[in-house]
């Protein structure tokens, strides 16, 4: 019999942290004006969450079935390697972090754009026609997002201090 590798571990993990989470929202207290439940996004992200744990978690147990060995741990020999193939992730996460800590001065609307436009750029083709693109996706997406939690969900998103609007 062969021993449990470290994904389906991981998987198992992830999905016992989502049952936990899952189980925590039924904590949350309900206000009697809403429209919406208070635990409802929160159930949806968990929800996706461990759909997708799930998935990695059959993908593993096939990956163990069908006794592939592991080469991509073998592929990342040098440090140098393994950075170029996850600069998009660290990316993200850099850009997310300057997103949030700019998010009091810039408000959601131009920090949002910035830090969509930002991400669609630094991960996709750099010429004039993509960013013109990025410009455009950018401006849609985070003007879509505001009019859905300012109208619809009557949530008021950070202003900032350069542009106030409501």
């Amino acid at each position: 019999m062969r021993r449990i590798n470290s994904d389906i571990a991981i998987a198992l993990l992830l999905l016992a942290f989502c049952a936990v989470l899952f189980y925590e929202t039924f904590q949350f207290r309900q206000s009697a004006r809403a429209i919406v439940s208070s635990s409802l996004w929160p159930r949806l992200i968990i929800v996706s969450l461990a759909a997708l744990s799930l998935a990695y978690l059959i993908q593993s147990i096939l990956r163990a079935v069908g006794g592939e060995e592991e080469v991509t741990e073998r592929s990342f020999v040098a440090v140098g390697q393994w950075l170029r193939r996850n600069q998009n992730v660290f990316w993200c996460f850099g850009l997310f972090a300057i997103y949030v800590s700019t998010l009091p001065f810039l408000g959601m609307l131009i920090g949002s754009f910035l830090f969509v436009f930002s991400a669609l750029t630094v991960m996709g083709p750099n010429n004039l026609r993509s960013h013109v693109t990025n410009i455009a996706i950018a401006f849609v997406a985070v003007l879509g997002v505001w009019a859905v939690f300012t109208y619809l969900l009557g949530v008021m998103l950070p202003q900032g201090r350069i542009l106030r609007i409501y």
